[in-house]
């Protein structure tokens, strides 16, 4: 892995495509290597996307001007300067990690390295190092919020990204010092969207790169310079889809997300797939989850029950809710109550929540894993 960053920014070696895979999927880097070196693709990185966890990966090979361009955006967003220092959190194997590469070379640094995670040392290291901004994922923010670690002073921002955030995890952390900026993003953009411009803030706002825009389903479109080339998948071998055969006549490219913007502020409203009706009544997954995240927090089970949205023969979606086993089930029947006349349409008992390593959990199942 240090050997492919050695390459990121070797002008010597500009063309050069670097390949970044966890130690899973190892095994497909160098024909991957020599797929996009036949497709004469270069000056190109690629990675997975975050929600990889198939024996068929999918990721996406994005130019390294368009990761720049991204990390451009975000740095002035943050109004940055070489006085700032980033430090990662996430390996660069995943496009959160990846991107302070970027962001810290435009300031003129190497990022402090701070995987792999250990909260009970990351205050001392980010005071240490002179740290000013961070990534978190939620899983990491709980973990902080659950040994009480209060934040270093000198901190300004920790941008808070790759799955949902709860209001009452975010106020938990922010009592802590830890100051959260919400952020919107994915692996097709080379990291964010839309970032709120403060700590605290609910409204984020759309990076000055990007064009967006929603259609009558509030699906999203953009159109941006940070935009990836390609869409790579392995099915016994690697396929190639261009980002652009999926353009509008606009030029635009459909996003998996919906979304509310307004006057530059964008306000995401979960999946394109994320609203089911059960039993004749229109849910709002985000909105359950949010309810959710609250109740398991105030019972000191966070990240120990899942909530997920499962197909059904009978009823094409319905609602599926697992729980550890170390989870009392009078909460789970405490959750149920709060929400009716909502109805979690099955329960499981399982070992262990599955995760991949950013703490994310997929909203969508055919299957959940006992």
């Amino acid at each position: 892995m240090e050997k492919t960053l050695n390459i990121l920014f070797d002008d010597n070696r500009d063309a050069e495509n670097p390949v970044l895979l966890s130690a899973k999927f190892s095994h497909l880097q160098d024909s991957l290597v020599r797929f996009l070196e036949s497709n004469n693709i270069s000056k190109h990185v690629a990675f997975l996307s975050s929600g990889t966890t198939s024996a068929n990966p999918k990721g996406y090979v994005i130019s390294k001007e368009a990761m720049f361009n991204n990390a451009q955006a975000v740095n002035e967003h943050l109004q940055l300067d070489e006085n700032d220092r980033w430090g990662v959190t996430l390996p660069p194997y995943h496009v959160g990690g990846l991107s302070i590469f970027f962001r810290a070379r435009l300031l003129n640094h190497s990022p402090v390295l701070l995987y792999p995670w250990n909260p009970t040392e990351l205050a001392q290291r980010i005071s240490t190092e002179n740290v000013t901004v961070i990534s978190l994922v939620p899983t990491q923010i709980y973990d902080l919020v659950k040994a009480k670690i209060q934040a270093p002073e000198k901190l300004k921002y920790v941008l808070a990204g790759g799955d949902f955030l709860s209001n009452s995890l975010e106020q938990k952390a922010m009592e802590l010092g830890w100051p959260i900026v919400r952020t919107f993003g994915m692996s097709e953009v080379g990291s964010q969207l839309a970032t709120a411009c403060s700590p605290g803030r609910k409204e984020m706002k759309i990076l000055s790169l990007h064009q967006l825009k929603t259609d009558q389903g509030k699906r999203l479109w953009i159109k941006s310079p940070s935009l990836f080339s390609f869409e790579i998948q392995y099915q016994d071998n690697w396929i190639l889809k261009p980002a652009n055969a999926s353009f509008d006549y606009q030029g635009y490219y459909p996003l998996p997300d919906k979304a509310q913007i307004k006057d530059r502020d964008l306000t995401p409203l979960g999946r394109y797939d994320g609203r089911i009706k059960s039993s004749g009544l229109l849910i709002d997954f985000m909105d359950l989850k949010e309810k959710l995240e609250a109740h398991m927090l105030h019972h000191d089970c966070w990240g120990k029950v899942d909530l997920l949205i499962k197909d059904d023969e009978r009823k094409n979606q319905i609602l599926q809710l697992a729980y550890e086993h170390s989870v009392s089930f009078d909460v789970i029947l405490d959750f149920q109550q709060s929400i009716y006349p909502l109805k979690i349409d099955e329960i499981k008992s399982v070992q262990s929540i599955e995760r991949n390593e950013l703490g994310k959990r997929n909203i969508r199942s055919k299957n959940f894993s006992l």
